[in-house]
């Protein structure tokens, strides 16, 4: 149906029914592997620009892609450490503008958050993409979910059906 892409048949009444469709919808939301690889590829354009500027500087991914959960339309969030006394954002955003990587007008800069990072969307495939600096609880984060996910096999499942309700409700931002 229209608005259920993922059904392709009738479910079991109960609990069960919900459960099969559960299955159906992650499999359906479940990242492509040619979905992975072109997000794998935005990252590798940002890191280069990076390595450029700081080749000793160390590029994390965390969040939603690192540990496989993410939606069509979720960002990519990566973490620069170096050694540097501030965040570096504004040289950063000069050299992600000259070399084109993002759209032009995406680009912004978030200097006076708590966490102060810059935002843009790739320009070749509209992907967002959020960048801080030295920030490692995110990593941390990302890993203690890997981690969990290895004990409980059908916390993704439910983490992804989570995720598309507060989607759907605009209250997936971190900020709201």
């Amino acid at each position: 149906s229209p608005g259920t892409p993922w059904k392709t048949r009738k479910y079991s009444p109960g609990v069960q029914g919900l459960h099969e469709e559960i299955i159906h919808f992650y499999d359906f939301m479940s990242p492509r592997p040619e979905e992975a690889a072109m997000r794998r590829e935005v990252v590798k354009r940002i890191e280069t620009v990076i390595k450029d500027l700081w080749p000793t500087a160390d590029v994390q991914i965390f969040g939603s892609f690192s540990t496989g959960l993410y939606l069509p339309t979720s960002d990519i969030d990566l973490v620069v450490f170096g050694k540097w006394e501030r965040p570096p954002l504004q040289l950063l955003e000069q050299a992600l503008r000259k070399h084109n990587v993002a759209e032009p007008y995406s680009i912004k800069v978030l200097d006076k958050a708590t966490v102060p990072i810059i935002k843009l969307t790739d320009q070749e495939t509209e992907v967002k993409v959020d960048i801080s600096f030295n920030v490692e609880t995110g990593v941390k984060a990302a890993r203690f979910i890997k981690e969990y996910m290895k004990k409980y096999s059908l916390l993704p499942y439910l983490i992804l059906v989570l995720k598309q309700f507060l989607l759907q409700r605009d209250l997936n931002e971190v900020f709201t």
